[in-house]
């Protein structure tokens, strides 16, 4: 309460005539002082098809050659590949070769490594040099200005600025030695001069960057937070007076860093990070598994060397490639080293090197898909079907959310309209088995009810059924837990629908639901209404259609209840149920009236439809004053504000805003209660009740409160033959601050009167108890009256609901 007074009385401050920006900064400091109390992974889709048919399943894959995977899995050619440089296969997760270099921030130190001789002297360089005899030692530290000469004590100027290191060395040692002759000198840089250089492209953070002259490309990368995703390790260009004159690869540096790419920089370079073109996912037995970068020139025996060559236990005769066709369609091979070495790298490869000792000491099938958690290896025995395999493999039964939907809401809750909701259900009928014998793949597609045999190492991956099938899709709409569209097949009961939808709420009315249905007539789509049993048809296992839109109604009257508060001095207070109809006259009566200290006049009942529009409203106010300010700080004087007060204002703004945010309306309905419960009942007072009404009775309040700008903000114990004058004398009277034209009077029960003829003619008006006496401060009628009037706006709210908590105790 005081905190919100003492806002009230600082902000006014800034709108008196005679206040100094001093006061202001006073009274800011004040108010703070009390203030403190995946990127996706993608599954391996084997495809090299094979015309060749195992021997075991030759009289039962006859004539099938139109089942291959390309000619059914539809959407994947749509299918994009996006966010390459983070793989994930099981727990295992690959990084980007070349990441830990960017994770040391320690930039080189020129002084610890000797001058290249290369170096280019820069205005600003610090010149060591020492010259000494048997008989006498000189040093000095000459620095180079911005002629690019230096001045050497007894030997004069000489230009060194931009000359080599070496270059400049021979240049001041032939100089000395022509003056000095039976000396020797020794000269070295002391320190660097400062080069500016830009670092842009894909970077983190890209800028202007003041470096060492004896910076380097990697230098400059580091101090930009390193490379993004997206950018290249090994195509980063230096542009000088608008040339590209090198190449950066950071492959290069890794591997020899003596001979690398890198290279010092000059004033105004630019450091350009470009796009990365060939990104490699290599996985499995190798010394390096990572995610690599390759030149269009560079091989996969490049790449290889890159990862530290094949592990001990690696086997070099099946190394799996999967890649994306030209229409995105996903495709693997089972290579040996040769056939893998004269294969050409492409973008998004993703190369799996297999353990030999594995492949030869235990048989296995594998088994993957989007319908597992993971890719799972099962024993296997000779004769095994796939039928047996399906039997023991356990499979996902959750339900996936389309939430890819980019459309803008201010409101917080999802728009469960747009959520498409999809089960996993495995296909039976389309399981593809990839089968590698004596470096001879085969890849066909079998239904789970063929007699198929597998074979050792076979792999096995079964699809979501929504995955290789047409897309049909119904809504539900109602009392179920999620609402939207979901994804259905041509067995789907209404049983395993409404699963999907989260199961049926407790609210739901099994006796009726809306059907909507589509069909097509006479080259027209049309639909039909239909109202059904729900019950009915839960037991009958009603099949749901493509297009359906089926709506679960509440049960009538359902919401009929209500629950209300009622707090304070009466015999029972708490939360009560009621039914709509119920007025204020019902709950106090069920609460057993009124007890002997209930303080009628300052009855507080808030109502949430009220708060939210207070609270909607004292927002709107703030965006005013923050838009009005933003114009003010824009437009300077032509706004009439002085641009000294201007930062003052921002931060008292600031503390506004600060208390708005913290401040929840209270939504106060003004009633007027009676003792007399009979005659209540029949009054205008006695209002229907609404879900979450509360009403509060406090204790008797003997007192009046005076704030504002008065010499001593105080209260004061109530007499019935004080007057608004004698309170105010009271409090010390007011101060030559004061706006004594808008005083106002805020009652118990939360009613504001203004006093009629100001301070001077007050004295006759009588205040009730548990009233509060607000004196504001004068308003600058020169500056910027428009914005003083919202704020004083939103002060005002903010001390009626302070008064309103004050009466009944809350503070």
């Amino acid at each position: 309460m005081r905190l919100i007074f003492s806002l009230f009385i600082i902000i006014s401050c800034s709108l008196a005539v005679d206040v100094s920006l001093e006061d202001i900064q006073k009274y800011k400091n004040m108010l703070s002082q009390n203030n403190n109390i995946k990127y996706p992974s993608y599954d391996v889709d084997v495809q090299q098809p094979q015309n060749n048919i195992d021997e075991d399943n030759e009289d039962m894959l006859e004539n099938k050659d139109d089942l291959l995977i390309d000619d059914f899995i539809k959407d994947k050619k749509n299918e994009e590949i996006t966010n390459i440089f983070r793989y994930e296969y099981g727990k295992n997760i690959l990084k980007r070769y070349g990441d830990n270099f960017f994770k040391n921030k320690n930039l080189q130190n020129a002084l610890s490594t000797p001058t290249s001789d290369n170096y280019l002297l820069n205005n600003g360089d610090t010149i060591f040099i020492n010259i000494f005899n048997a008989n006498k030692n000189n040093t000095y530290e000459l620095n180079i200005d911005n002629n690019s000469n230096i001045n050497i004590p007894n030997i004069g100027l000489l230009k060194v600025g931009f000359l080599s290191f070496a270059d400049a060395k021979k240049h001041i040692v032939k100089n000395i030695k022509r003056s000095l002759p039976s000396t020797d000198v020794i000269v070295d840089i002391s320190k660097y001069s400062t080069i500016q250089v830009i670092v842009t492209g894909n970077v983190e953070v890209p800028g202007i960057y003041n470096l060492s002259s004896f910076s380097s490309i990697k230098d400059a990368l580091l101090v930009a937070n390193g490379v993004l995703e997206i950018g290249s390790y090994r195509d980063i260009s230096v542009i000088r007076s608008g040339k590209k004159i090198h190449n950066f690869d950071l492959y290069k540096l890794l591997h020899d860093p003596i001979n690398g790419s890198d290279i010092l920089l000059r004033d105004s370079d630019i450091v350009s990070v470009n796009f990365s073109k060939k990104t490699i996912v290599l996985d499995g037995k190798v010394k390096y598994p990572a995610i690599y970068e390759l030149k269009d020139n560079e091989s996969f025996k490049d790449l290889m060397k890159y990862s530290g060559g094949f592990g001990f236990d690696a086997t070099k005769k099946s190394i799996r490639v999967t890649r994306y066709d030209e229409e995105k369609n996903l495709k693997t091979f089972i290579l040996d080293k040769n056939s893998f070495f004269s294969l050409k790298p492409q973008e998004g490869d993703k190369i799996e090197v297999f353990n030999n000792i594995e492949l030869k000491e235990k048989e296995y099938i594998y088994v993957h898909g989007k319908v597992l958690n993971e890719g799972t290896k099962y024993t296997y025995y000779k004769g095994m079907t796939l039928k047996e395999l399906f039997e023991s493999v356990t499979f996902r039964s959750e339900i996936v959310e389309d939430t890819n939907d980019t459309t803008e809401s201010i409101s917080d809750e999802p728009n469960n309209n747009k959520i498409k909701r999809e089960a996993l259900f495995v296909d039976k009928k389309k399981i593809k088995v990839v089968r590698n014998n004596d470096d001879k793949k085969r890849s066909f597609i079998v239904s789970l009810d063929d007699k198929f045999i597998l074979k050792a190492f076979d792999s096995v991956e079964f699809f979501n059924y929504f995955d290789t099938n047409i897309n049909k899709t119904a809504t539900v709409k109602g009392e179920v837990y999620k609402e939207g569209e979901i994804y259905i097949d041509d067995d789907m009961t209404i049983n395993k629908f409404l699963a999907l939808s989260g199961g049926l709420k407790k609210t739901a009315y099994d006796k009726e639901f809306e059907l909507v249905r589509f069909e097509l007539k006479n080259g027209k789509r049309e639909f039909e209404i239909k109202k059904l049993n729900l019950k009915e048809a839960l037991s009958s296992n009603f099949k749901i259609k493509d297009g359906d839109v089926i709506t679960i109604f509440k049960i009538p009257s359902w919401d009929d209840g209500y629950e209300v508060t009622i707090k304070g001095e009466v015999k029972f207070p708490g939360r009560y149920t009621i039914k709509k109809g119920d007025k204020l006259y019902d709950l106090i009566s069920r609460a057993g009236g009124y007890t002997k200290d209930a303080f009628l006049e300052g009855a507080l009942f808030t109502r949430e439809s009220i708060k939210e529009n207070e609270n909607r409203r004292l927002k709107e106010s703030m965006y005013k004053i923050k838009r009005q300010l933003a114009f003010s700080s824009a437009n300077g004087r032509e706004a009439g504000v002085e641009d000294k007060s201007l930062n003052d204002l921002t931060g008292l703004i600031e503390l506004l805003n600060k208390q708005v945010s913290e401040y929840e309306a209270l939504g106060r309905l003004t009633v007027e209660l009676n003792n007399d419960l009979d005659s209540f009942k029949v009054s205008n007072y006695n209002i229907r009740l609404e879900d979450r009404d509360t009403l509060i009775i406090p204790h008797i309040n003997d007192t009046v409160a005076v704030y504002g700008e008065v010499t001593n903000p105080n209260s004061f114990i109530y007499n019935k033959e004080l007057t608004s004058s004698d309170y105010l004398q009271k409090a010390g009277g007011v101060t030559q601050r004061a706006d004594e034209n808008s005083i106002y009077v805020v009652l118990a029960n939360g009613e504001a009167k203004k006093l009629d003829g100001g301070y001077l003619f007050s004295y006759s008006q009588s205040v009730p108890k548990g009233s509060a006496i607000i004196v504001p401060m004068r308003v600058n009628e020169v500056s910027n009256l428009l914005l003083w009037k919202d704020i004083s706006q939103v002060l005002y709210q903010l001390a009626i609901t302070a008064a309103s908590l004050e009466t009944v105790g809350a503070l």
